[in-house]
Order: structure tokens, then C-alpha cells, then sequence
């Protein structure tokens, strides 16, 4: 059992590595995607702030060698090699990931990926930006108005979508659900699709709590042309569930900041690291005794 176990592990260690070898080809129908704003310097530094917060924990800080330690090793964004990506090839990869790579689809909005996208062109001074439609991130033209209604009793969040120009529905439009956790948002639902009226009614779980006074922040976003999403609500709702929550990264943990690592652990590489330098010194030492008796023979 234990030696079927440890083939698995080795067999899928062994297919991640062998298809982040395989070049990451990106289907041509999203090589050509544009921009649709024009890279200025408010998005760069808006890409910056998203870059250094998701970003450079693998990828480092562009131009210097500090890349996560993986395998294979991520790229520097300031390389020949990454800046050789279209924009559309760049939004597809952060998009959908792979490997090591994340997806980003549900964690950042379309807007937040171009904006990284246009701090990373900064490092490349041939790049000149060829900018696209100015809807080409929607897939629908003009303003949205969005309302959401919580249905306690029934456990139901029925949303509604009209064009904000001529308060028409938005019919067809895809929509998905979401809640604030610790470490991300949660799908609540599977993806629903607006009718003819621009409504649509997402189930609520019964058992998720809120926050001590019973707060959920809730948001709904809007499935985009390019295969990302776009928040068109971002509210709190009032349940029943109450839950006394905390910061996991407040304490001591494997997955905390080195600040917070556990004193074991601190302890066992600070030993390991005077161990080490020890049996560097000893050597040394008795290297250093050898010479002064071959001085005197």
C-alpha cells in the first residue's frame, strides 16, 4: 500500500514536470488579444501593487536573480525570453495557468491582469503597445446596473442585470457567485445564466457562517469575452451563522511568513546552519595541525 502510494506520488511529480518541459503553446484565437486600455503610468503602478502581492514570490523581482527556487524555474519578467510573449499570450498564461503556474481567472479581475501586464512591458524598451477595441474585455457595450436581493428564509440570491443607458435586462449574461474566506473567495454555485428579464437565483449555503455579527461579503462577477471575470457587486450580506474568526497567519505556522515560522523549526535550521559551520572549522583545524607537523618533520 505504502509503496503503491509513493509510485503515485512519483508518477504525478513525474507528469507536472514533464508538461512544464512541453512548450506552453497558446491557442491562436487568444495570441491576438489586446489591451483595451492604454497602458499609462497609473496602470503600472496599479500592476506593480498586484505583481508584488501575487507575483514575485515565484517570479522575483524583474531583473534580479531572486526566482523561486522550483523546477522548472520561473521566468524573469525582465528576460529576453519572457518579453517575447504577445500581450494576448501573457493574459492567456496568467488566465488559465499551468503546472506550478496558477490560474488567476477567479482570483484576479481582467483589469488587474493588464495592469501587471503593462508594469511587466516597462522592463522591456522595445515594446510599443497596440491597444484593442474598447470592449473587447466585456463582450457588452455601455454600463451595467446590477441589484442583489438575499432571500433568508428560502436560502436563495436572486440577481438582476439591466443596461444602465436604456434599463433594459441583460439577457443571456453569465454570472458567478462568490464569498470572502480566509484565503480567497469561495464559489458558492455553479455559473448561472441571466433570463430573459436579466435575473438570475444562485442557492445559498445554509451552513456558512459570517463573521461575528454575522457579516458575508458577497460578490458576483460577470464572465468576460476573454475567458476572465469582472465584479459587477461586491457587498455584505446579514446571515444567522455567526463564527468568531481570526487571522490564520496571526500565529505560528509552516505556511506563515518566516517571521512567524515555528520556534522549532527556526531552532532546527539555526542548528543544522552551526553544525555545519562546525564541521567546516574542525576540518580546518586538523587540516591546519597536519601542516604545522609536516613544518616541523
Amino acid at each position: 500500500m505504502k509503496s503503491s502510494f509513493i509510485l503515485i506520488v512519483i508518477l504525478s511529480l513525474l507528469g507536472t514536470y514533464v508538461k512544464a518541459q512541453t512548450p506552453w503553446v497558446v491557442p491562436d484565437d487568444r495570441k491576438g488579444l489586446l489591451a483595451p486600455l492604454k497602458f499609462s503610468d497609473e496602470t503600472r503602478k496599479l500592476g506593480q501593487e498586484v505583481f508584488n502581492k501575487t507575483c514575485v514570490s515565484c517570479h522575483g523581482h524583474p531583473g534580479q536573480p531572486d526566482q523561486a527556487k522550483l523546477v522548472p524555474a520561473p521566468k524573469d519578467p525582465a528576460s529576453k525570453e519572457y518579453q517575447q510573449n504577445l500581450d494576448g499570450e501573457f493574459f492567456y498564461k496568467i488566465t488559465e495557468g499551468r503546472g506550478l503556474m496558477p490560474s488567476f481567472k477567479k482570483m484576479l479581475k481582467s483589469e488587474d491582469i493588464w495592469n501587471v501586464i503593462s508594469y511587466v512591458r516597462t522592463f522591456n524598451k522595445e515594446y510599443v503597445q497596440k491597444v484593442g477595441a474598447a470592449d473587447s474585455s466585456s463582450g457588452i457595450t455601455g454600463k451595467l446596473l446590477s441589484k442583489l436581493d438575499y432571500l433568508i428564509k428560502d436560502n436563495k440570491i436572486e440577481v438582476k442585470v439591466i443596461q444602465q443607458s436604456n434599463k433594459m435586462p441583460v439577457i443571456g449574461v453569465k454570472l458567478s457567485l462568490y464569498a470572502k474566506r480566509n484565503f480567497g473567495w469561495l464559489p458558492l454555485d455553479e455559473m448561472r445564466i441571466s433570463n430573459a428579464s436579466g435575473k438570475l437565483t444562485f442557492n445559498y449555503p445554509k451552513d456558512l457562517p459570517g463573521d461575528k455579527v454575522g457579516d458575508v461579503n458577497i460578490k458576483v462577477n460577470m464572465a468576460n469575452a476573454d475567458g476572465t471575470e469582472r465584479t459587477i457587486i461586491d457587498t455584505i450580506i446579514k446571515t444567522e451563522i455567526k463564527c468568531s474568526q481570526y487571522n490564520l497567519l496571526d500565529n505560528r505556522a509552516m505556511w506563515n511568513v518566516r517571521s512567524k515560522a515555528p520556534i522549532w523549526l527556526m531552532l532546527s535550521y539555526c542548528g543544522s546552519v552551526l553544525a555545519a559551520w562546525g564541521v567546516i572549522f574542525y576540518i580546518i583545524w586538523i587540516l591546519l595541525q597536519i601542516r604545522n607537523k609536516g613544518a616541523k618533520v
